[in-house]
């Protein structure tokens, strides 16, 4: 599914990663089944609203109001703990 996305959708999506890895690496390594939803909604919120694409604020907007396609998108954020950078 991430690929037939729209590109700005795919770059948007793709910067979500870094900011959940970044959350695991420095907030909370292992984050509960109920707090991993939460975080998984950040992590789009703010690479839509830190994203230079000039269609960002219009994903943002659509994040914000579209619970559907929200609840679509974040499944695709999610990511395994041998993707993780091992510095």
């Amino acid at each position: 599914m991430l690929m037939s996305q729209h590109p700005s959708v795919h770059a948007i999506i793709h910067n979500s990663f870094e900011n959940m890895q970044a959350y695991l690496l420095l907030v909370n390594s292992f984050p509960d089944a109920v707090v991993l939803p939460a975080v998984l909604k950040d992590c789009l919120f703010s690479a839509a609203a830190e994203s230079q694409n000039p269609l960002a604020l219009d994903i943002h907007q659509r994040l914000h109001q579209d619970t559907l396609y929200m609840g679509k998108l974040c499944p695709l954020v999610r990511i395994s703990y041998d993707e993780l950078p091992l510095h």
